[in-house]
């Protein structure tokens, strides 16, 4: 994948909540997750984040902790 920073949502989490219509109540919400993001499900919760991006995980020296929640 060729890095876009455009691509990366803005703010501190890596996805961006988006507002749709739905029946039910109105208003629903959706996330779309970064496509950079994803987990790594060798370490454990909270510490699984990896950007892809970056080449940083949460668990990395750089100290990222909860780099993607």
């Amino acid at each position: 994948m060729k890095k876009d920073e455009s691509l990366i949502p803005e703010g501190a989490y890596c996805y961006t909540i988006i507002k749709t219509p739905c029946k039910e109540t109105n208003w629903c919400l959706r996330i779309k997750p970064c496509p950079y993001w994803k987990l790594i499900y060798d370490f454990p919760e909270q510490m699984n984040g990896y950007c892809k991006f970056l080449k940083e995980g949460d668990w990395t020296p750089k100290g990222l902790s909860l780099l993607c929640e």
